[in-house]
């Protein structure tokens, strides 16, 4: 009897531990039954622009919920059998990822996307969402494409347009000139210019005229084909010694703004006469150009700040500079980078600033995101230097021209980088109106 109540003691004992050790350290139930927090449902309610017309380098997204869509962990959607994936999150076009540059719950704001299309699906995933938010179609345009049929690999200097839509291209093995006509007829000239053209711009008097950073000027009969030099009032048709000029442009009386490395500004006149230029003569000339009464020039200076910028000056009677205006101070800029040549500029028709940027040295697009992105644009307004079409434009820029067509600015561009293994070729570029 002693031995039964013992036991059942024993018993009674080792079930209470049980069941106060079970209280402390219970383990927490599964939560099947539970509803599931991430329930909040993403929408899409309008996208600016509704059309993706050339010449929107941006799309912004309104909605809701677009939470954690942000995070740059993001994301790849497949679709199978009818059924998206979700492997990661972000804003997608046609399940191409696009760049986020500016986000909140209700507005993710992106760059162009590298998609042509009349009918591409929008996604949105947030963290949050059990599934995308869509909207489609949504048209965006084709902004860049090959031009002029050009085989691969067929290196080009210069590319200038006329008034009558020709495009003149100088290829750096031949120095001949190729025109391509606006419905993509191509004639090549019979004779070469005398050196590799480094800029090139059409005279008042119709014929091209080519800098090579030497002291003679080519200039191209677009009628003839011929090629004689700039007939200077010095012996053998030279600017004065030590002007080495290689980068220049025209003004709407003739007058002919030219520089190079200290060289200065060589101002030629339509009479030749050639004066002592004074301004720059101790700094790198990279460009110029004119547009609305302004002398722009884009200059790496030999000492003091700003050390690249782009200045101007106001053009005066008989080809007469104002002062010295610096109008955009690039040193804190994208284009600010010791790999980075610029190798042309041009201005279109509303006043917008392009650069054309070529990358020496590393091309790690890691580490350098212009070896990729060739084209830099400058709002004439704000003052502000971003990629155009960041993504979609052919890596390396080697020169370029802007033409305006009515209400439609088109920029053709020379690819490659100056070696054999990147393949060469001439796009144009869509700017929009």
């Amino acid at each position: 009897m002693k031995v039964r109540l013992f036991i059942i003691a024993l018993f009674m004992i080792v079930s209470l531990t049980t069941i106060d050790l079970g209280c402390k350290y219970d383990v927490a139930e599964p939560q099947w039954g539970s509803p599931p927090s991430t329930t909040v449902e993403a929408t899409i309610t309008s996208i600016v622009p509704s059309h993706a017309t050339p010449g929107y380098n941006y799309i912004t997204i309104n909605g809701s919920n677009f939470t954690g869509a942000a995070d740059t962990s993001i994301i790849l959607i497949s679709n199978t059998n009818n059924r998206d994936t979700i492997v990661y999150q972000g804003v997608f076009f046609d399940n191409v990822p696009a760049e986020i540059v500016e986000s909140s719950p209700t507005m993710i704001k992106v760059r162009r996307p590298n998609v042509a299309s009349d009918t591409s699906v929008v996604k949105v995933v947030p963290n949050k969402a059990l599934l995308p938010a869509k909207m489609s179609p949504y048209a965006i345009d084709l902004v860049s494409s090959p031009y002029g049929a050009f085989i691969d690999n067929v290196q080009f200097s210069v590319a200038v347009m006329d008034s009558l839509e020709n495009l003149y291209l100088v290829a750096t093995a031949t120095r001949l000139t190729t025109k391509v006509t606006p419905d993509g007829q191509k004639s090549v000239f019979a004779t070469p210019a005398s050196q590799v053209p480094t800029d090139g711009r059409i005279g008042p008097d119709g014929n091209l005229y080519l800098l090579n950073k030497t002291r003679k000027i080519d200039v191209v009969n677009l009628q003839t084909g011929s090629v004689t030099l700039m007939p200077l009032p010095t012996t053998g048709n030279n600017l004065p010694s030590g002007k080495v000029v290689g980068f220049g442009d025209f003004d709407a009386s003739g007058y002919f703004y030219t520089g190079g490395v200290r060289t200065g500004i060589v101002v030629i006149p339509p009479n030749l006469i050639v004066p002592t230029a004074t301004l720059y003569t101790a700094d790198n000339i990279m460009g110029i150009r004119v547009f609305n009464g302004y002398l722009y020039v884009l200059v790496k200076a030999a000492s003091g700040s700003p050390s690249l910028a782009i200045n101007r000056h106001q053009i005066g009677a008989n080809g007469t500079l104002g002062a010295q205006e610096i109008w955009l101070n690039l040193d804190n800029t994208i284009a600010a980078s010791p790999t980075i040549s610029i190798k042309s500029m041009a201005f279109s028709a509303n006043g917008t600033l392009y650069l054309c940027n070529n990358v020496s040295g590393s091309t790690s697009t890691t580490t350098n995101p212009n070896s990729i992105n060739p084209v830099f644009i400058v709002d004439p307004t704000t003052k502000n230097v971003d990629y155009l079409y960041k993504g979609i434009i052919p890596a390396y820029g080697s020169q370029f021209c802007v033409h305006s067509t009515g209400l439609v600015t088109y920029l053709y561009i020379i690819t490659g980088d100056g070696t054999s293994t990147q393949k060469y070729n001439v796009y144009q570029v869509n700017l929009g109106s």
